[in-house]
């Protein structure tokens, strides 16, 4: 719909008639103040939300592969079971973002390690606002700060070989977070 001007009401409007799933898919909605709407298991692959606030937004089952949202405003968001892979998120604001579920691979401003614990899962790290002054940790449903998140391994593995192999890894995904996108 590249003839279209995006604004809220338009797209509240476009979200209320159950319009394609696809519809929204790689339009420019930058800047707007988007807080609250609800994008249940739409297709918005290549979608341009920079600056964009998401505040308390529902993507629940949608597609943000290569969305741009760059300095967007996703705290309080509900991204379960998101699929958020080659998405720009460097300086977006994820405090309070719900990531259970989430496919974090591959996007802008995360890094992550395979094969962690005794579950074999993925330990991701990622700054939680544009200050960066927050690295959050995620693992599963799992989603703290480097102080909670060290505290909850220790009350899962204690000081075991597992809880040795997450604070090893969270030392080495801090440093390349912080040469990479700090």
């Amino acid at each position: 719909m590249w003839w279209r001007t995006w604004n809220r009401k338009v797209v509240e409007k476009y979200l209320s008639e159950g319009k394609s799933k696809e519809g929204l898919q790689g339009e420019n909605l930058s800047g707007l103040n988007l807080h609250g709407l609800n994008f249940y298991g739409q297709d918005l692959e290549g979608t341009d939300f920079r600056k964009a606030n998401l505040l308390g937004a529902n993507f629940v089952e949608v597609s943000l592969v290569s969305a741009n949202l760059y300095k967007a405003n996703l705290a309080s968001v509900n991204l379960k079971y998101c699929d958020l892979n080659k998405a720009d998120l460097r300086l977006a604001n994820l405090k309070g973002a719900y990531l259970w579920r989430t496919n974090l691979r591959g996007a802008l401003g995360v890094v992550y390690r395979e094969y962690i614990g005794s579950r074999n899962d993925t330990l991701y790290a990622f700054f939680a606002d544009a200050e960066r002054e927050v690295i959050l940790f995620k693992t599963g449903c799992v989603c703290l700060g480097e102080r909670s998140f060290k505290s909850k391994v220790r009350g899962t593995h204690d000081h075991g070989l597992y809880a040795q192999q997450y604070f090893e890894t969270i030392k080495v995904l801090k440093k390349e977070l912080i040469e990479k996108y700090g």
